[in-house]
């Protein structure tokens, strides 16, 4: 998998523009020897794009936390990593609250969900704490609720990595976090696992779902936030048919840029 940049008018309408080539592939990676980079997250800071992503590391076989710079979005350092465990990470969903930044990885090979702090960004970070212990859930997305807390999404908190939604409530990003007892989604693998951060637009919220059904990451839609769950999709990303993106994709970092297009960050296979 590669990363690279699709705009549009609308998160529905990001027609092939950068569709030719990636930004970043795993052979960028400078501090290691990479399988894949995918996941990608950006953030704008000082007139700067910083992007986030997941790179698997060969020699390892565990996915770590990577970081790239850019000052016009054409032009891409990659700096090296910006976080490794002893398990698994991927999906480095970058929060700025605060005026600090955060990370909340997936790291549900430690059974864990994890807050992170920048002690130097965008390269150092620190466990602050962990918010959920003794649950391998997948891609933990957060988003406001309407009365100023939180709202996490998490996949397969029961296992099912790919077909089961569950989401958690907290008054803070801290904690602490409360399960809604049932499930929000089940049995869905073609769109309960999330796949970016939630979005606004038009003064609705969405969340991102993959379809897994036929494989892993295939193609990614939109949902409104609102009952029932499972209704309203609008794809997002999908198989491009050829180049990097040929397979599909099943991750897209959205953000409403000045000029008034949408730009996306998006992961694709070959």
């Amino acid at each position: 998998m590669s990363i690279g940049i699709l705009r549009g008018p609308t998160p529905w309408d990001l027609a092939g523009v950068g569709a030719d080539r990636p930004i970043i592939t795993a052979a960028d990676v400078p501090d290691a020897t990479a399988a894949f980079v995918a996941d990608p997250f950006g953030v704008s800071v000082d007139d700067r794009w910083f992007l986030f992503f997941e790179f698997m590391n060969r020699a390892s076989g565990k996915g770590e936390i990577g970081v790239a710079e850019s000052a016009d979005l054409r032009d891409w350092n990659v700096r090296g990593t910006a976080l490794c465990e002893s398990f698994h990470l991927s999906y480095p969903a970058v929060y700025v609250i605060g005026g600090e930044f955060w990370m909340i990885p997936e790291t549900w090979e430690a059974k864990q969900v994890r807050l992170y702090r920048a002690v130097d960004f965008p390269m150092r970070w620190t466990l602050e704490q962990v918010l959920i212990d003794g649950v391998p859930g997948t891609d933990p997305t957060l988003f406001r609720t309407s009365t100023g807390g939180w709202s996490m999404l998490l996949c397969g908190a029961d296992g099912a990595h790919n077909s089961t939604l569950w989401r958690y409530d907290a008054p803070d990003i801290r904690g602490p976090w409360t399960r809604v007892e049932d499930p929000l989604i089940s049995d869905r693998p073609d769109q309960a696992r999330p796949g970016g951060h939630c979005f606004v637009e038009d003064g609705v919220t969405y969340r991102l779902g993959q379809d897994c059904s036929r494989h892993y990451g295939e193609s990614l839609s939109s949902y409104p936030l609102t009952v029932p769950w499972t209704e309203g999709g609008r794809v997002v990303v999908s198989a491009a048919g050829r180049g990097w993106r040929a397979r599909g994709g099943h991750h897209a970092d959205l953000h409403r840029m000045p000029e008034g297009d949408v730009l996306a960050f998006v992961d694709g296979e070959r």
